[in-house]
């Protein structure tokens, strides 16, 4: 195992769950990238060479290209986007009852999610969020595209929901959107909001798009949608709206929903999406995306209430843990 690259981290029952994207070295068939569930002690994680250690998996979804992970109270849940081995999202759910339990399921979606098994995907994965006891959602996108042996005919922004044991209740396309470049989601109070971006970059002969995202090339808009994914606000242009592909967006004990944007100053910024779901309403209720007023948590004073100096990664991830367990 070498060069890790993108990944996701949740905290449950006293552990730290990893599930990150790296290279394996396999021999004469040369160098491939696969992701890695891993769950180590939450009080001696940061003590060299222990042992503690629970593997979920050594190999998932390759090439892993975005993941998503989640603790529900009981058990981690996990999807992530592969663009040959599946050509679709493979998700799991963990459990962590003195040995590890394994549940997957990369057939939730209808169809395929065309790759070509070199780090290109015709799609794109947003959020996993639990909404009730028994209902999870996620979003997703998918361009018109040809693959490895497979192909997709129906471009279109969408939302799958399943239950605990991974069986799907729901999947509906809420646009036909070809161009859903980059998804976020987040639980907004009772239902789901979604940002996303739709890009004028042009795709390739295949259908594919580059993953980057970017004020110039992109117009971010808003959603709000039901538990049964109706679609109750939106979708809404949002003006001065920047997201990452990198960053997710996560739902405070006050209701905002915040996400961090690093522009092309490197300065990382804080913004929040405040209101309350006003079921009588189509207009987008609360405000709108802005720059939150406020300081934000640092490993050293900022140097202002709204903008952060960008620090090394291992920085951010030790301030991060200081943050989640105060």
């Amino acid at each position: 195992m070498f060069d890790p690259e993108n990944g996701r981290l949740a905290i449950g029952r006293g552990r730290v769950a990893v599930m990150f994207a790296h290279y394996n070295y396999f021999g004469t068939s040369g160098n491939h990238t696969g992701d890695t569930f891993i769950s180590v002690d939450l009080e001696t994680c940061a003590v060299p060479l222990q042992t503690d250690i629970k593997l979920g998996w050594s190999w998932g979804a390759s090439h892993s290209l975005y993941q998503q992970l989640y603790y529900d109270g009981s058990k981690f849940v996990s999807a992530a986007l592969g663009d040959a081995n599946p050509q679709n999202i493979l998700f799991s759910v963990v459990y962590l009852n003195g040995s590890t339990n394994i549940l997957t399921n990369e057939k939730l979606l209808n169809g395929d999610i065309p790759g070509l098994g070199n780090g290109k995907s015709s799609g794109r994965l947003g959020g996993l969020v639990k909404l009730t006891p028994d209902l999870f959602l996620t979003t997703y996108s998918r361009f018109k595209s040809t693959g490895t042996n497979t192909q997709n005919d129906k471009p279109e922004l969408g939302i799958v929901s399943f239950n605990n044991t991974l069986n799907r209740i729901k999947t509906r396309a809420l646009t036909n959107d070809n161009n859903v470049n980059t998804i976020k989601t987040a639980k907004f109070g009772n239902r789901l909001i979604i940002g996303y971006a739709l890009t004028n970059q042009t795709h390739s002969a295949n259908g594919y798009l580059p993953q980057v995202s970017s004020p110039d090339t992109d117009t971010m808009y808003v959603m709000v949608v039901t538990p049964s994914t109706a679609i109750v606000s939106g979708p809404i242009e949002v003006a001065n709206f920047s997201i990452s592909p990198s960053d997710d967006w996560e739902t405070l004990s006050d209701g905002r929903v915040v996400w961090t944007y690093v522009g092309e100053d490197n300065v990382l910024r804080l913004w929040s999406i405040t209101g309350e779901p006003d079921p009588n309403s189509n207009e987008f209720y609360g405000d709108p995306p802005s720059e939150v007023n406020e300081p934000v948590p640092a490993p050293d004073p900022p140097s202002s209430t709204t903008n952060l100096t960008v620090y090394p990664i291992f920085t951010l991830i030790c301030s991060l843990f200081v943050i989640l367990l105060n």
